[in-house]
Order: structure tokens, then C-alpha cells, then sequence
């Protein structure tokens, strides 16, 4: 049982590093425990550094910036957030994607960057001269 929390904590951990820290939105060591501990996720500082330590020993691109705090962030991203928007403009305008499926892959695209830094929604019909009518998927 004691693994399985853990490997809970280990995963939160990733979990809000990925999706809520960029290079200009950071996370410090006491910010990381105070979320943890409101998810009923019990840690300490010593606790969440080991974590981190371990994430980064499995390949995660999490940088430290050491200072009276430590601040943490995820860097490494399978996108850049031009690529994303130059993705999602594609997805927003076509021809041949319904309002619905644009919808959907738009909010897939999204994950791919943290909350903070994602574009938001340009929905279907947000773009001139689109053709919802002619959707084939």
C-alpha cells in the first residue's frame, strides 16, 4: 500500500509539473507540497525534492533553479508553442473537419503545452470563409 501512494505522489508530482510549469511559470518546493497535501497527497519538502531528483533520473526534463526556494519547471516539450498555434490554425481552419472534430483535436493539441502557455480555442467558425457545411469527418 505504501508503494501505491508513492507512485500516486510520484505521478501527481509529473502530473502538475507538466501541465501547470513552463520557463516563465514556475512551481516552488513549498507551492508543490501545499498542492499535494489539498489533494490528500501527504509529502514534505525533502519528500517532493527526492521526487523530482527521481523524475529527472527517469529522463524528465525538469529544470531546478536553486535559490533560497527552489523553483521547478518542465522544460522539455514535444511542441513548441508556435508549432502548437501553427497546428491548431491548420485544425480551426479546414475544409473537411467538422465544428465538433475541431473541437476535439484543438483540446488534444492543447495538452501538449502547459495550462498557462496554451492558445485558446479558435472555433470552427471562427474562421472567414469556412465551409461547416462540406465537413466529411
Amino acid at each position: 500500500m505504501a508503494s501505491q501512494r508513492i507512485a500516486t505522489r510520484v505521478l501527481l508530482l509529473f502530473e502538475l509539473l507538466y501541465t501547470e510549469t513552463d520557463e516563465t511559470h514556475t512551481r516552488t518546493t513549498a507551492e508543490i507540497v501545499s498542492r499535494l497535501h489539498k489533494k490528500e497527497i501527504p509529502c514534505s519538502r525533502k519528500t517532493v525534492s527526492a521526487d523530482i531528483a527521481l523524475l529527472i533520473n527517469f529522463g524528465s526534463d525538469i529544470v531546478t533553479i536553486k535559490n533560497g526556494s527552489n523553483r521547478y519547471f518542465m522544460e522539455g516539450r514535444l511542441f513548441e508553442l508556435p508549432e502548437i498555434r501553427l497546428l491548431i490554425d491548420a485544425v480551426g481552419s479546414s475544409r473537411f473537419v467538422t465544428a465538433k472534430k475541431s473541437g476535439a483535436l484543438i483540446e488534444k493539441l492543447k495538452t501538449w503545452t502547459s495550462r498557462p502557455l496554451a492558445p485558446p480555442i479558435q472555433r470552427h467558425h471562427d474562421f472567414p470563409g469556412q465551409r461547416s457545411n462540406r465537413a466529411m469527418c
